[in-house]
């Protein structure tokens, strides 16, 4: 047998929200702003785009974190 589980049993088992994909992103942008001075305004840009809920958006969030982090 074998299990298949997601970012929902991570959830699940951590209680944090950083365990799924939309809460990662959400630390990722502000690591990232951290890291590279980034300023209020770019963060709540991010922030808009992960909560958009445009699947293109969101990816480009994900870009965006993967480069700055």
């Amino acid at each position: 047998m074998v299990a298949i589980v997601g970012a929902g049993v991570s959830i699940g088992a951590s209680g944090e929200k950083i365990a799924s994909w939309d809460g990662l992103l959400e630390d990722g942008i502000k690591r990232g702003a951290s890291l590279h001075g980034s300023d209020d305004e770019w963060i709540k840009r991010k922030q808009a785009d992960l909560k958009s809920g445009d699947l293109d958006e969101m990816l480009g969030v994900a870009e965006l974190v993967t480069k700055k982090v």
